[in-house]
């Protein structure tokens, strides 16, 4: 079951200045972690990411932005292509926003859909909380974004938080202040997008879950209990393109038969704060000090 919330107006237009003055007018942000993947053509698990196959590689070549970027060959189901990295490798980090460039060659409404950002907040391998924001299987669409509900020390994506409004009915918990309703990304155009994720502290509500997309605003959720008080309360790893089903196959009694297609990111960086997309005119050079990387 899900809940529907809506906000006042007062509340509304509070939030909407607040954002307004925080995007427009936006205070210096401390970076945890940046990489745009141009210093390097070796394999990026020599500069610090886990690369589960050869289905994901260092591109170079017209579907570029600038210079290189990293991209997914999505030709089947399951976990091939998960890109991942610690998001803030000098220390422990419980409110990330995680900004990137995207861009999917997937054809709308078809099969095939993948979870394009997973956060982890791991323990081992038994003990996690993670929040996914990702496309429904069946059509590539984004409709929600899922969460634990904290009741365990497995805080696996028991509960949603949609964009058109609807959140889980309890245990779940949060509210949702803004949302913009489904939308799609499939138009193999390049898209800036950051994804914001806090974890509750022990014993309070506080989470919350952002998603802006080109600047647009398309979720905002707070009061949410997305861990356990056991769990770390650490964000320990960020994870692109972390699974892919209903490619080719029979998905909820329907044949999918969605044909390969790419997915493509770049300029990833990890930061406190809102994060700007970064300017168009060159992205060539790396990072002077991209932390954790060990750029070439």
């Amino acid at each position: 079951m899900l809940r529907n919330f809506t906000v006042s107006t007062s509340a509304s237009i509070c939030c909407f200045l607040f954002l307004f003055f925080a995007i427009i007018f936006p205070t210096d942000a401390a970076i945890y972690f940046e990489d745009n993947f141009d210093g390097y053509s070796d394999s990026p698990t020599n500069h610090g990411w886990h690369v589960p196959s050869t289905r994901v590689e260092i591109y170079e070549g017209p579907e570029t932005r600038f210079g290189r970027c990293i991209r997914h060959t999505i030709n089947s189901n399951g976990t091939h292509y998960s890109f991942s990295h610690d998001p803030y490798p000098a220390g422990i980090v419980d409110d990330i926003y995680v900004g990137f460039y995207y861009k999917s060659t997937h054809v709308k409404g078809t099969g095939g859909g993948h979870k394009f950002l997973k956060l982890f907040g791991w323990i081992d391998s038994n003990d996690y909380a993670n929040t996914t924001f990702g496309q429904t299987y069946q059509t590539g669409a984004f409709w929600q974004v899922s969460y634990g509900d904290g009741m365990g020390m497995i805080g696996d994506s028991t509960c949603v938080a949609r964009y058109n409004g609807l959140i889980s009915d309890s245990p779940c918990s949060g509210s949702i202040v803004s949302h913009s309703g489904p939308f799609d990304l499939d138009d193999s155009q390049w898209h800036w997008v950051v994804c914001h994720a806090k974890h509750n502290s022990n014993d309070n509500y506080d989470g919350a879950l952002d998603v802006w997309i080109d600047g647009e605003l398309k979720l905002s959720a707070i009061g949410i209990k997305n861990r356990n008080d056991l769990n770390t309360i650490d964000w320990t790893s960020m994870n692109f393109v972390e699974y892919a089903d209903c490619f080719g196959a029979s998905c909820n009694g329907i044949n999918y038969n969605a044909s390969p297609y790419y997915v493509y990111i770049d300029d990833v960086i990890v930061s406190d704060g809102y994060i700007a997309p970064p300017g168009s005119s060159s992205d060539t050079t790396a990072p002077a000090n991209p932390t954790g990387l060990a750029v070439s």
